[in-house]
Formats: structure tokens, C-alpha cells, sequence
């Protein structure tokens, strides 16, 4: 992605975009992680301390497939501690996690800007590697089909909504008003990938690195997008333009375009996106 964008150089769409961020906090919205113990001595009570939600221990039925995981621990919203004190009480026992949502949430004045800075992110993020349209469901769109069957889960999908206060330690303290999108990996190879294997992967995530990585944002020139939709060397600019309303207008979204349902529907569109600067977007406010 393309780096150190001078801000007066941004598009004024992107400069709009940031303009209604106050400040944007990063973490783990849900892990899933099983234990080689039927019973582990875990300090629930303690963990919870720095969870959000009521975290989750379930032992005495093992893992499919896999008899040595027997306890199955799911924390909610954890702060960095609540790792350490599980890691802690674990000593010397395996862990391995099989399920993780990375989120970031961009806190917002109101409701209202959160709701534009979604349709912003509609209109500019475009993950390769997920070739599913965006469906959307109670205001929450996801980036691959959603399934509440472990079994059925893609192994990556992303969500993003703007609908509901942050939850992310420590933001959930005082319940702003946020856009929120979360990356979520599934099953032992989606998470090891990037990086979650143990409760101390956990411990050492580096959620800046990640989402510099993985917030992937791009803008593009009508224009363009109406050559390739509608190739004809002699079509004039505006006429070009009218071509890319109406393609975008078949993939939007309540009036917004959705980049990732253009390109899905015509990969050509790849060809001429230009990246934008994200870490405009990660920098502390």
C-alpha cells in the first residue's frame, strides 16, 4: 500500500473520511483458544477484570478430532492482561487458538458520522483474497458468507458495521459511538497465518502492524471504470462517467457504491484501483 501521503494530497473524500475520526482503538473482539487439560486452574474471575464480556471456560469435551485439546476458553473484548494472567496460570501446559476477531474501531462524534465513515469503507476497501460479494445483514456487512455453524465458517471473513458503541477494551468504558471492522480467522491455519498460534501470540499481537497490513484502501477515476465496463475508444469522458454511475450504482449498497461487489463482479476493475495512504487512518489522534 502507498505510504507517507502528504494529508493535502489525499483525495477530499478521504480527507472528509478523517475528518470524523476523533481517535480509533485496536484489539481482539473475540478469541477462542483450547487447552491440553481436562481442568486447567484458571483464574476466571481475575481475567474477567479485563474483559468486556463474561469470559468462557468449557472443559470435559475435547476438540473434533483432536482428544488432547479438552478445555475450550473464549475471552471477549480482552485487554493485553487478561492474556497474561491466562498465560500465567497455564504455565507450562499447550494452548492453541482456533478462532480470532482483529478489530479496530474509528471513534466517532455521533452515529451519523460513524454511518458515513462505514459507507467511506464500503466504497474504498477491496480485500484480494475474499472473492465473495458483500452481503449485509442487521446493518453489518460481511466480506465472505456468514454461518453461526463452526463447521461452515469461511476460514477468513471481514465485518464491518456502524450501528453499535465500541466494545474494545478500554473504549468499552465509556461506550463511544465508533465504525467498526474486524477480520476474523478460523479454524488453526487461518490463525497461525497471522500469527496466533498460542495464548502468548496473543500476549505480543501487534495489532499496528496488522492493520497496516490489512487495511487495504483504494480509490479509482470513473473514467476508467467506464472503459472497462463499456470499451469503445470513441466515447467521450462524460459519457464514460455516465457508464461507471451506472455500473456502480448496480453494486451499491442504500446509495453507496461497494468496491468489493465491483471488483467480484468484473475483475478487470483491479487493473486500475490506486492505492490510498491507510496509515492516515491508524495514525493516534
Amino acid at each position: 500500500m502507498q505510504t507517507n501521503t502528504a494529508p493535502s494530497r489525499l483525495p477530499s473524500s478521504t480527507r472528509a473520511a478523517l475528518a470524523l475520526i476523533k481517535s480509533n482503538v485496536t484489539g481482539f473482539d473475540r478469541i477462542t483458544v483450547w487447552i491440553d487439560h481436562p481442568a486447567p486452574d484458571v483464574p476466571l474471575r481475575r481475567i474477567a477484570r479485563y474483559c468486556n464480556g463474561k469470559p468462557v471456560i468449557d472443559g470435559g469435551k475435547s476438540l473434533a478430532r483432536h482428544p488432547m485439546w479438552q478445555t475450550r476458553i473464549e475471552l471477549f473484548q480482552p485487554a493485553p492482561a487478561a492474556f497474561g494472567i491466562l498465560r500465567q496460570a497455564l504455565g507450562g501446559i499447550a494452548s492453541k487458538v482456533t478462532y480470532a476477531e482483529v478489530a479496530i474501531d474509528w471513534i466517532t462524534r455521533d452515529g451519523d458520522d460513524a454511518v458515513a465513515l462505514q459507507c467511506y469503507l464500503l466504497r474504498h476497501l477491496h480485500i484480494a483474497h475474499l472473492r465473495h460479494p458483500v452481503s449485509f445483514h442487521a446493518g453489518t456487512a460481511y466480506y465472505s458468507p456468514r454461518s453461526s455453524d463452526q463447521a461452515e465458517r469461511h476460514h477468513r471473513n471481514v465485518a464491518l458495521y456502524a450501528d453499535r458503541p465500541s466494545k474494545l477494551w478500554p473504549a468499552a468504558t465509556t461506550c463511544p459511538p465508533c465504525c467498526h471492522l474486524e477480520y476474523r480467522f478460523s479454524g488453526t491455519d487461518a490463525c497461525r497465518a497471522v500469527g496466533l498460534n498460542t495464548v502468548s501470540d496473543c500476549a505480543a499481537f501487534d495489532h499496528p502492524r496488522f492493520w497496516s497490513r490489512s487495511l487495504t484502501l483504494f480509490d479509482f477515476r470513473k473514467t476508467d471504470i467506464g472503459r472497462i465496463v463499456a470499451p469503445d475508444p470513441d466515447v467521450s469522458g462524460s459519457m464514460l462517467r455516465r457508464h461507471a454511475d451506472a455500473f456502480l450504482e448496480q453494486h451499491a449498497y442504500g446509495g453507496d457504491p461497494v468496491l468489493q461487489n465491483c471488483v467480484v463482479s468484473n475483475r478487470e476493475i483491479v487493473r486500475v484501483l490506486q492505492p490510498l495512504d491507510q496509515q492516515h487512518f491508524l495514525a493516534n489522534r
